[in-house]
Parts: C-alpha cells; structure tokens; sequence
C-alpha cells in the first residue's frame, strides 16, 4: 500500500529549483510543508516566497547544491493502490445505538474494570488506572456506572458486527476489519 521514493540531496536540489514546492509536493505524494522539513534537514536552500511569481530576469540567484550524500525517503502511498480504489466510496448506512437504561451482564472486560476504576485513588478527580490491564477510562468517580454502560454497549455492539475487543499495554484496541483502533473514554 506504501512505497518508498528516494532522492539525492543532489536530485532534490535540482528540483524544488525547476518546480514550485507545493506542485512538486504533489507530485512526490508529500504535504509541502513535509517537503520543505525534508529539505531544511538536507541543507537545501528553498527558492524564497515569490520566487515563482517573478520574471527569471528578477529572480535570486540560486545557491550552490548541497554537498551530503544522505539520501532523502518519502514513503507514500503507492498510486497503483489509490488506482484501484473505487472512484466514490459508498458510507455504511448510520445505525444508532441504543444505550439500556441500567447495566445488566456486563462483558467480562467491562466487569474487570468497574472493580478496579472503584478501588482506583482518585487523581485530579478521576479515577487512577495504573495497570494496563484493564479497558482505558479516565472517569470521576460519580461517571464510572455511566462509562461502565457506555463501554459495555459499545463492546456488545461491535462483537454483532463481527469487531474484536482487546486489551494490552498500549492501550484498548478493538479490531475492525483487520485494522487496531485505540479506544479510550
């Protein structure tokens, strides 16, 4: 899905002075801000705001090439991939969900959480989760019922659709075709 172009600072010099930043920019599949930290990292002097604007007879002089050897990597996305893709993603139809009045049979990592988000110290008025061992939540001690009920009816929801819940060190993660997402409430 990604692919690496790699130019010599050399290259790179040669052309950000044939080609305004922002066209070239779009050309390489990079933000002209991240060209332009590409080339300030290099030692690459930019041609000045304007440059483009003026007759080549008024335009600055251009400056002597780098001299590194580093080479200079964008990774992007490969356009073969962007190809393929349909030309207009159809959205999911919007489902709401709807939350129960009281929590009942909480899932297990719901259940896990309540007890420790109770016996939790409370910092700055949250309830203090050290351990990554439980799902993310940084609650007051008078919302840990609400966010106990929001977490268990989203995971109770996503598992119909087929979604994986999981908690690591990094984080609570539910799997969504094969893609993590962190969660947090």
């Amino acid at each position: 899905m990604y692919i690496t172009k790699q130019f010599t600072p050399q290259e790179m010099f040669r052309l950000v002075w044939e080609t305004p930043v922002l066209l070239l920019a779009r050309q390489i599949g990079v933000s002209d801000v991240g060209l332009a930290k590409a080339c300030r990292r290099a030692g690459i002097a930019l041609p000045p705001r304007g440059h483009w604007a003026k007759p080549e007879s008024k335009r600055p002089k251009k400056p002597k090439p780098p001299v590194s050897t580093d080479v200079i990597e964008f990774r992007v996305l490969d356009p073969e991939t962007l190809s393929k893709l349909p030309a207009k993603m159809t959205p999911l139809p919007s489902r709401q969900i709807a939350m129960p009045p009281s929590l009942f049979d909480p899932h297990p990592l719901v259940k896990r959480w309540i007890n420790a988000a109770c016996k939790a110290k409370v910092v700055n008025g949250y309830s203090s989760l050290e351990s990554g061992d439980f799902l993310d939540g940084k609650v007051s001690k008078t919302q840990i019922d609400r966010c106990a009920l929001m977490y268990d009816t989203l995971i109770k929801e996503s598992k119909l659709l087929g979604y994986e819940w999981s908690v690591h060190p990094a984080g609570t993660q539910m799997i969504v075709d094969g893609e993590k997402l962190l969660i947090n409430i």
